[in-house]
């Protein structure tokens, strides 16, 4: 596992960077929330316990197999985004990474989360009138 010079895994928090914070090395560590390729450049959401960052990696190729809910530690720079983001708190941010280490790996959770808290949608997807009928909703226990 990665460190950095005072043997911390992290440096920074993913929804703590700001504007303010641009040019500084960062070491993340967070999950998974999102991952997009866009052939060849690879932009994950890496998700904390503060909020969201955006990861920008110029070389898909050379990144590890990466899927939602993995827990990765990012060594990289926070640069400006062209387009901010206006819908998350470090949107005018993303992280260049330098370097990404799988820490851990997750199984596919077996249902998927919803924006309405305590709740998940069951079933098993799709997009016809068959598969919306078998849905419902459950609460979760906290």
């Amino acid at each position: 596992m990665l460190s950095n010079d005072e043997g911390k895994m992290r440096t920074a928090l993913c929804g703590e960077l700001r504007a303010e914070d641009e040019g500084k090395e960062v070491v993340l560590v967070g999950w998974t929330a999102n991952k997009r390729n866009l052939g060849g450049l690879l932009f994950i959401d890496l998700r904390d316990r503060s909020g969201l960052c955006q990861v920008r990696v110029d070389d898909a190729a050379r990144c590890p197999d990466i899927r939602n809910e993995y827990l990765l530690q990012v060594r990289g720079k926070v640069v400006r985004k062209p387009v901010a983001n206006k819908k998350l708190a470090s949107g005018e941010i993303e992280v260049a990474a330098s370097s990404i280490e799988v820490v851990s790996k997750s199984e596919q959770p077996p249902s998927c989360a919803t924006s309405k808290p305590g709740l998940v949608m069951l079933g098993s997807g799709g997009s016809g009138t068959a598969s919306r009928s078998r849905r419902s909703w459950t609460p979760t226990r906290s």
